[in-house]
């Protein structure tokens, strides 16, 4: 027996429903509900984040400003290459987080930067859920 009616049949049944429009993004690989529960706090900041997650907050907020996002040809080399020391622990981490004065990061869990800021006096921890942590500098550490 061919299956190929069975196909034909299933098409013509589905012709005519609306395929559902996604509401977000993966929560297996977003960090959905951290960004939907700390929205207004990372709106008002100078967030770090990786370029994916960065395509992510522009998505759902389209005037949020990102330090890098996946069009990494129209940010150039030199914001990659910031970027990438920062979040894999180059020796001049923290120059380029006091360069751009971030105030809080937004980071997978097994990123070489969060397990720094974890460990690091001028951070703290706001939300971590085993995969994906919220980080923020200590209001008395904010730069002017």
């Amino acid at each position: 027996m061919s299956v190929l009616p069975l196909v034909l049949v299933a098409a013509l049944v589905s012709i005519g429903k609306p395929i559902p429009w996604p509401r977000d993004f993966p929560d297996e690989v977003f960090p959905v509900k951290m960004v939907h529960a700390h929205q207004a706090q990372i709106r008002a900041s100078r967030l770090i984040t990786n370029d994916q997650w960065g395509d992510y907050l522009i998505y759902l907020f389209p005037d949020q400003k990102v330090f890098m996002d996946g069009r990494s040809d129209f940010y150039g080399p030199e914001i990659g290459n910031q970027l990438l020391h920062v979040v894999n622990g180059a020796p001049d981490w923290e120059k380029v987080l006091d360069k751009y004065q971030f105030d809080l990061a937004l980071l997978p869990v097994d990123c070489a930067l969060s397990q720094m800021l974890k460990k690091h006096p001028r951070w703290q921890v706001v939300e971590d859920d085993g995969k994906h942590i919220l980080l923020e500098l200590r209001r008395s550490q904010v730069l002017p």
